[in-house]
């Protein structure tokens, strides 16, 4: 029969996840977990057993080759039948729908799509008219303005209404101008692809009710990826039917021996039950006990942390769990960190762990040097024990990454530069892809930097932050014996005034400030509170918690622990402070848990509070896959944990590997699979010396093993490292082909200085 030959080979979850047709479906899938398999596989049972036409079926997902893949591996499945499946990128779907349906857009089909250049040029030209100079107004820079208005699915108008300061303004009136050529030169570039669907879905219902009758089944591959525009775009295509399939890639948390602190003493996690009644922080230095409303648990190899605090407690957990840590003055230690500031990008120092401020108190140095340098964020790539272990890694991260060590500004300082050499230096610098590059190879989250400024004011210079603090109310609730959950904002913007008046309690504030200022006593309530206020102008939300009786404790996932930081300790009953001693990364491989609990949001595992999970930074709208369930709120969750890509000896050396290198390893799963060579390794004395051996390798295995050469792949880094094995491959007269790139001495400037 045809179903059991679509199911042939398919591991009960993989099963359950193919024959779930109906409604919302989450596939929790890690790397090698088979998940296009069974992206494949539930197409084909669509069509083959539950009978429905190709043609409405919606599989999306984000590479060109991902999406040739699977519609090929359909077409095995189905034969010709398939090719009737729209299986595509984003883009590509997207691109199908406005050639069919522009006429609504006022747009001709045959519209052209601007790469980058294309953009980069049309920004020029509006520069050029609005007499700005290109110099000062970096167009690289600009076009990523536009491109995160576009992927959070804001338009001009609405960008120009979020605007609250001259520089804001200026970028959505240069947005504006942009649109205004594109639409001259009946163009969209690639952002307008995604936003111009859904703008055409809200604007005709009619075009979107002909799409929701043809799609009655959306498939989305790597759904942890999508933006705040693709999401709504699914959500647009299925808020109907809800028949909606998500494959996403979540990380958690705790290994199963991680001692949990219970009404009876402590258990291991694993053995811990939905019901069962665990010891949390209520605020203020308090304890008390709540159930656990679920526990989650999936496979997990990769890199674990071990925390290790002065008291002797020892955390571990993985790279993204949240944490609570704080900043305080710590002699003798020294930081590497990258700093952010708004109008300058970012760059890489150094600070002492204490230093005195202005009004002659001791500060953590991270503090002193952010308000030096009037910055708006910092995060700590490094704690050193000495000034050369620091200085070193400063000159490493810059040099690696491509980030200046220059200051932000000259006031006050015996500098050989001006102002205007350090403004040209980082106007003319892109600091941004080599710091994100930094933050993910170093598991640095953006959203959570070790410090932000305090002051709303400084200078030119207007922060916003809507604060949400855990516990922040002083008095605790009689009956359950916790402090609420305050939510607050103050600032003097009155044009903010008038958007938060009638929609939240606002209030007069000191001189001419204004203020929201409650609480709520749930804590996901509060939190949604926080989210509605910074979605009244972009403001940025910071979560904090009251966990003891000093200040309050930062949210941050524990990648961001480092030496001398303080963390929320439970001892007699009671939530203290102790000073973390010692991080180091350890290979794990095996299951990992989590635990909800409502309300209170934070559990005790080996004696240090800790909060909920988070995932793995991407360049993408996290939330998307964080709400599913609630979003869905009948959607089904199903866990694909087997590895069966790679070898045992192939999983360990990477993990091996890469917990103790800067470079991370995203994710692996466990694997069944024992058998496989193991790793060999050479440590060539230069990359001549590499090739060299490569090559002979290869040569030796043709003669005396009979091997082809096809049978051999050689990866590098980069395009450039490919000469040396070239050069190689010449001199023994071994064919070869580069792939994804040009020969070097096929190279136009090569060709050209040999001629």
């Amino acid at each position: 029969m045809l179903a059991d030959s679509i199911l042939e080979g398919l591991n009960p979850e993989q099963r359950e996840a193919v024959t779930s047709t109906e409604g919302p479906l989450l596939v929790l899938a890690g790397a090698g977990s088979g998940k296009t398999r069974v992206l494949v596989h539930r197409i084909a049972w669509l069509v083959g057993v539950c009978g429905i036409p190709p043609e409405g079926i919606l599989s999306v997902t984000f590479t060109n080759k991902a999406a040739g893949e699977m519609r090929e591996r359909v077409e095995k499945l189905l034969g010709p039948e398939g090719e009737a499946l729209w299986c595509s990128t984003f883009h590509s779907a997207c691109v199908r729908i406005l050639r069919r349906e522009a006429g609504h857009l006022n747009l001709s089909r045959g519209f052209a799509i601007y790469d980058d250049d294309d953009s980069r040029q049309a920004l020029k030209e509006v520069l050029r008219r609005k007499e700005l100079d290109p110099k000062t107004h970096d167009p690289r820079r600009l076009r990523w303005r536009i491109d995160q208005f576009k992927n959070q699915g804001i338009l001009p108008a609405a960008a120009a209404e979020q605007a609250t300061d001259m520089d804001a303004e200026l970028t959505a009136e240069l947005y504006a101008g942009y649109q205004r050529i594109l639409a001259e030169n009946e163009a969209l570039d690639f952002g307008d692809l995604l936003l111009q669907t859904t703008v055409l879905f809200q604007q005709h219902p009619e075009v979107l009710a002909h799409y929701r009758r043809r799609w009655q089944y959306v498939l989305v591959d790597e759904y942890q990826d999508t933006n705040r525009v693709q999401y709504n775009l699914v959500t647009q295509l299925v808020q109907e039917h809800q028949n909606l399939c998500a494959v996403g890639d979540p990380d958690q948390c705790l290994p199963p021996t991680a001692r949990v602190r219970t009404e009876q003493g402590e258990r291991p996690i694993c053995e811990i039950r939905a019901g069962d009644r665990v010891i949390v922080g209520s605020g203020h230095g308090r304890t008390t006990s709540a159930p656990v409303e679920k526990v989650m648990t999936r496979g997990y190899a990769g890199r674990m942390l071990r925390i290790q605090l002065r008291s002797g407690r020892v955390l571990e957990a993985t790279p993204n769990h949240m944490c609570f840590g704080r900043l305080d003055p710590v002699p003798g230690l020294h930081y590497v960190y990258l700093m952010w500031r708004r109008d300058k990008g970012y760059r890489i120092g150094t600070t002492s762990g204490v230093r005195t401020s202005k009004d002659s108190a001791l500060k953590n140095g991270i503090m002193v040097r952010s308000n030096q340098e009037v910055a708006d964020r910092v995060w700590i790539a490094r704690a050193c024990s000495s000034l050369g272990d620091a200085r070193f890694y400063e000159q490493l991260y810059s040099v690696r990454y491509g980030i200046p060590t220059m200051v932000f500004h000259v006031r006050g300082r015996r500098l050989a530069v001006g102002q205007e050499h350090v403004d040209r230096l980082f106007d003319q610098v892109d600091t941004e892809t080599g710091a994100l590059k930094l933050m993910r190879d170093l598991d640095l989250d953006p959203r959570y930097p070790h410090h932000r400024p305090f002051a709303v004011r400084r200078g030119e210079i207007n922060r916003r932050y809507v604060w949400f603090t855990m516990f922040g109310s002083e008095r605790a609730d009689a009956a359950s014996a916790r402090s609420d959950h305050r939510v607050q904002l103050i600032t003097s913007d009155p044009e903010l005034r008038a958007k938060a008046e009638g929609r939240f309690p606002v209030r007069a504030g000191n001189k001419d400030t204004w203020r929201i200022e409650t609480a709520r006593k749930d804590y996901d309530a509060g939190l949604e509170l926080a989210e509605q206020i910074c979605a009244l102008d972009d403001l940025e939300l910071v979560s904090r918690a009251r966990l003891t009786l000093e200040p309050a404790f930062h949210f941050m996932p524990a990648s961001h622990l480092c030496v001398g930081m303080t963390v929320p300790v439970w001892k007699d009953g009671e939530v203290r402070e102790d000073a973390v001693e010692r991080v180091e990364s350890v290979p794990y491989e095996g299951d990992v848990y989590d635990l909800s609990i409502p309300d209170f949001r934070n559990f005790i595992s080996e004696g240090v509070l800790v909060h909920n999970s988070i995932y793995a930074w991407r360049n993408a709208d996290i939330r998307n896959i964080l709400d599913f369930e609630r979003d869905f709120p009948e959607a089904k969750v199903v866990r694909l944990e087997r590895n069966y890509r790679s070898t045992q000896p192939i999983l360990s050396g990477a993990v091996a590997v890469v917990s103790n290198n800067v470079e991370r390893l995203d994710k692996a799963l466990y694997t069944e699979r024992e058998e496989g060579e193991r790793i060999r390794v050479y440590h060539a004395m230069d990359d001549r010396d590499e090739a060299q051996f490569a090559v002979r390798q290869i040569i030796e295995e043709v003669r005396k093993g009979g091997r082809p050469y096809r049978d051999f792949a050689i990866f590098y880094r980069t395009n450039a490292q490919s000469r040396p094995f070239e050069e190689e491959f010449l001199k023994y007269d071994v064919p070869y082909t580069v792939v994804g790139g040009v020969r070097f001495y096929a190279r136009a400037e090569v060709k050209d200085a040999l001629a």
